[in-house]
């Protein structure tokens, strides 16, 4: 039997969230390097664009909230640092 590893378990959770319906990037794509550049650095965890698009999309009857709601949420004061 062949021992469990992370990239199993990566792999693994990568195919069920795409069986969902949620779309895959690689990590290196989406690097301040990579040929889909979405964050500025490393220790920028939070995706930006993505979050304002989701918000947006999530409050398309509230006006002016999408604009309103990416600030307060990229205040993580309850994360830990990195």
């Amino acid at each position: 039997m062949k021992p469990i590893t992370e990239s199993h378990i990566e792999q693994s959770a990568i195919e069920t969230l795409q069986a969902q319906g949620w779309a895959y990037m690689n990590g290196k794509d989406i690097s301040p390097e990579g040929i889909a550049c979405e964050r500025e650095s490393f220790s920028q965890i939070i995706l930006t664009g993505r979050l304002r698009e989701a918000v947006a999309v999530i409050n398309l009857l509230v006006q002016g909230l999408p604009h309103n709601a990416g600030p307060t949420v990229m205040k993580l004061d309850w994360a830990p640092s990195i």
